[in-house]
C-alpha cells in the first residue's frame, strides 16, 4: 500500500455580499488571481465586474480564463493550469453564474 498525505484546503464563500469581501479574502493568499468562468452569464449578471472591482481594490490583479464548460473536460483544466502557471497566478477563483 502506498503511503501518502492529502491536504486539500478549499474555501467556499457563497451568498449575499460575498463579492464585496472577495478582494479582502483573496489578498491574504496572493496578489495575482486566475478568475475562472464559464460561458458568460457571470458577466451578463454584472457579478464578474463586481468581483474584478473588489479584487483590484485590494491590490489583486486578475487574469481571466473563460469558456469553462459544465463538468469540465481534463483538457480544459490543463489549459487553465497552463495559463495560471504562465501568468504566475497565486490564487485560482472559480465563479459561476445564473
Amino acid at each position: 500500500m502506498m503511503k501518502f498525505e492529502f491536504y486539500n484546503p478549499t474555501r467556499l464563500i457563497f451568498g449575499a455580499g460575498s463579492l464585496e469581501q472577495l478582494g479582502k479574502v483573496v489578498s491574504q493568499y496572493g496578489k495575482k488571481a486566475l478568475l475562472v468562468i464559464g460561458g458568460g452569464s457571470v458577466k451578463r449578471s454584472g457579478a464578474f465586474d463586481r468581483a474584478v472591482f473588489s479584487l483590484k481594490a485590494a491590490g489583486v490583479s486578475v487574469v481571466e480564463f473563460s469558456g469553462v464548460e459544465p463538468n469540465p473536460r481534463l483538457s480544459t483544466v490543463v489549459r487553465a493550469a497552463e495559463q495560471a502557471k504562465k501568468e504566475a497566478c497565486d490564487v485560482v477563483i472559480g465563479m459561476g453564474g445564473r
